[in-house]
């Protein structure tokens, strides 16, 4: 496996594992740039361009309950990549010195 690869996999899982936090802290900004109040107990009145965004800001919001379960699936899967990059960086090595 090449470092490109490995790089390739490792931003991949990454962005896939943290994709539910990301999409939480995107519509955390967009609350906080049209002051609005976002939080976990009720959905609140979001008026951006004239039309109640509130809902949709809520569900975005909620989603970061899904990092619960995507980011341990990520470690994990950061920590096998890791491990079969050094498994095949470590035989590379001993290959060529013979």
């Amino acid at each position: 496996m090449s470092l490109k690869w490995f790089l390739i996999l490792f931003f991949l899982i990454v962005l896939i594992a943290g994709a539910p936090l990301w999409v939480t802290m995107g519509a955390g900004l967009v609350a906080d740039y049209y002051g609005c109040s976002l939080n976990e107990g009720s959905i609140q009145p979001c008026m951006i361009g004239g039309e109640d965004y509130g809902h949709g800001l809520y569900t975005l919001m909620m989603m970061g309950w899904f990092g619960i379960a995507t980011v341990p699936i990520g470690f994990t899967a950061l920590c096998i990549l890791c491990a079969v990059f050094a498994l095949t960086w470590i035989l590379k090595f001993l290959r060529d010195r013979r």
